[in-house]
């Protein structure tokens, strides 16, 4: 009989452990979660499964990698959630963006350029000397470009005044690359003139990259006369 008590009481006693199930955080189904708002996963409680859940709180939250709610990437309600920039909504949420996204967006006098609203750019004068081009990522000047050159000196010795040679690129590339590239060119043309006897005190070097294009094309036809070295008198 004693028996019997001792292995009733043992039975009793595992079931009231199964019945009150694991200790929180620990799970074994949303159930166990409730009391918390979360949901079981992989064994422990949650503030998330899956983004529906998140997204019920707010639209622009989704469930992260460790099951907590967390922003998508970008997401916005209003300007506010977008700083330097504006929150371009299509319906509830939006996503975070520049000043613009196309010309219709700027005031007028202004184009999109980047993302920001920036005034078009406007080539310099025609000036007795003319520009230079160069292949496609290339700082080396070629036959017509030496040509071209030659017939700069002679301006640049009558003119006597300070020049800005600018170099430039066409788009492709990164921004930082293809700065560095634009230097290359201007510099090119600079050594160029120098050994041409031109003063090296009035020749001064800049880079733009692909910052001012001259034309806007995405196409050969149109990159060719973005590769250049520009000479601006100053």
């Amino acid at each position: 009989m004693k028996r019997f008590i001792t292995l009733s009481l043992l039975f009793g006693f595992a079931a009231m452990l199964s019945a009150c199930g694991p200790s929180y955080p620990n799970c074994e189904n949303d159930d166990n979660c409730k009391e918390h708002n979360e949901y079981c996963v992989n064994g422990k409680c949650k503030q998330c499964a899956m983004d529906s859940q998140c997204n019920a709180m707010d639209k622009c939250l989704v469930c992260g990698p460790t099951g907590s709610c967390i922003t998508q990437s970008g997401c916005c309600h209003s300007d506010l959630d977008c700083p330097g920039g504006k929150c371009w909504k299509d319906g509830d949420i939006g996503q975070c963006g520049g000043q613009c996204r196309g010309a219709n967006d700027c005031p007028a006098g202004l184009e999109c350029r980047g993302g920001q609203c920036v005034k078009p750019y406007e080539a310099p004068p025609e000036a007795c000397a003319k520009p230079v081009y160069f292949d496609f990522n290339e700082a080396v000047l070629t036959k017509d470009a030496q040509k071209q050159l030659k017939a700069n000196v002679e301006c640049h010795k009558k003119e006597n005044v300070a020049v800005q040679i600018q170099g430039h690129c066409d788009e492709r590339g990164t921004e930082e690359y293809n700065l560095a590239l634009g230097t290359r060119r201007a510099n090119a043309a600079q050594k160029f003139l120098i050994n041409a006897g031109v003063n090296k005190k009035l020749l001064k070097t800049v880079s733009f990259g692909e910052e001012r294009p001259v034309c806007y094309e995405h196409e050969e036809s149109c990159w060719w006369k973005n590769r250049r070295a520009e000479f601006v008198n100053q």
